[in-house]
């Protein structure tokens, strides 16, 4: 017998960040509607199609601060003409970026007003202006994953082995600890706009603070059994295994092998 445990920690804090970082653009101009978060305030994202891809500091930076930790656990059985392995695995994510969309101010112009894009750069006439709200676009993510497998490796002849084993896994969807997720539903005529909730039909303050803007009916996730991740979270993730090697010719000198098995990947979190 033979047990295996192997444990992984790792942190990460950093991110993208301007090199205009603190410079008061906004202030200095006058300019109204945009971030006045220090971390954040710099020029804003200029785009003149056609003739420049973009000037001033991109539309955003992403920052993060993510903590994650495995535990791998994996046990072997040696019996007579079988080889039994049975192991566990946990995965924990706090997942925590902030990305800021537009919040310096993002201006449009394609030369509708004098013909020349960079013209009507100059001339202060966009096409389009936009400028994030909300906050820093934060989220609070968690999730879990739980995953069990067992394995025989049975030596049926000496010249046959076959293995077949069982993995079962258990992938909870990324949720924000702040319900501050949203999706649109299009299985209802017209749609609506489905807002992560607690179970008591709770949802963020800053989702709230937006009621007004939406434009189509809302509800909260618990109301329509959701969960808070607005995602249908699956449990039928079974993986099954099942191989052989067979030695045809007593020098050994050939060995044909065979195999079946069905491999899970999550999606993007």
């Amino acid at each position: 017998m033979l047990n295996e445990t192997r444990f992984g920690w790792m942190d990460v804090d950093g991110g993208q960040q301007s090199l205009n970082r603190g410079v008061d653009f906004a202030g200095d101009v006058g300019l109204k509607g945009v971030t006045r978060d220090l971390r954040d305030i710099g020029y804003p994202q200029i785009d003149t199609g056609g003739f420049y891809s973009a000037m001033g500091d991109p539309a955003s930076f992403i920052y993060r601060r993510n903590t994650h930790f495995e535990l791998y656990n994996n046990f072997l059985i040696d019996r007579g003409a079988h080889r039994m392995k049975f192991g566990a695995y946990l995965f924990h994510l706090k997942f925590r970026p902030e990305n800021p969309e537009s919040a310096r101010g993002r201006f449009l112009y394609t030369g509708q007003f004098s013909g020349n894009p960079f013209a009507d750069f100059l001339l202060g006439y966009p096409v389009q202006s936009r400028s994030g709200i909300g906050g820093r676009g934060s989220e609070d993510g968690r999730t879990n994953w739980l995953h069990l497998y067992a394995q025989d490796d049975w030596r049926m002849k000496d010249n046959l082995t076959v293995n077949f084993g069982l993995r079962y896994e258990i992938n909870q969807h990324m949720h924000d600890v702040n319900n501050r997720l949203s999706s649109i539903d299009f299985s209802v005529p017209g749609g609506r706009y489905v807002i992560a909730s607690d179970a008591n039909g709770n949802i963020s303050p800053s989702a709230s603070a937006l009621l007004p803007l939406i434009p189509i009916p809302w509800v909260p996730s618990s109301e329509i059994g959701w969960d808070r991740s607005l995602l249908r979270p699956s449990k039928k993730r079974f993986a099954p295994r099942l191989g052989f090697a067979y030695v045809p010719n007593e020098d050994g000198k050939t060995v044909v092998r065979g195999g079946y098995g069905i491999f899970l990947n999550q999606g993007g979190i």
